[in-house]
């Protein structure tokens, strides 16, 4: 006896409830799915979407795109004097607080140095000073790229999206 495919009733269902030339058929399967998707999701949150899942694959395709988004950003690679500002969202009890961080050259490399925050002096700093060569890498991976600002020769390059 073949056992039924839940995802395959939802997506049945989807289609039975929805216009076909609906131009959002396939956003409202997608919901219908896994639920509303998130664009401010960071590459860390989509990875561990995905081990929740225990869609192993889907750990890997996630932290590919990651990588791959922020490389394939005009301003990437970093360059020694870009501004990168990240700005935090309220949890809990802590509240809404920002960092902006300085590019430049160590005997390493090219890496972060805090020069602002708004924050608890104890806890911020966390980006400093980065991966060498790589400074906005670990920012992008976890706070995600819709709370970072990035600057360079004056001009904002990356606003948040």
């Amino acid at each position: 006896m073949k056992r039924r495919n839940p995802r395959l009733d939802i997506i049945k269902r989807a289609l039975r409830t929805s216009d076909p030339a609906d131009p959002n058929l396939a956003l409202n399967i997608y919901t219908a799915l896994f639920g509303r998707p998130s664009e401010a999701q960071s590459p860390v949150e989509a990875v561990e979407d995905a081990h929740r899942r225990r869609d192993f694959s889907g750990v890997i395709d996630a932290a590919r795109a990651g990588q791959q988004s922020m490389e394939s950003q005009p301003w990437y690679p970093a360059q020694h004097g870009d501004i990168v500002h990240i700005a935090y969202d309220p949890t809990g009890h802590i509240p809404a607080f920002g960092e902006t961080y300085e590019v430049i050259t160590s005997d390493d490399g090219r890496v972060l140095k805090l020069i602002a925050h708004t924050g608890d002096p104890d806890a911020v700093g966390y980006y400093a000073p980065g991966m060498p060569d790589e400074p906005f890498h670990e920012a992008w991976f976890e706070a995600g790229p819709a709370h970072l600002t990035i600057v360079r020769h004056g001009r904002v390059v990356h606003g948040g999206a």
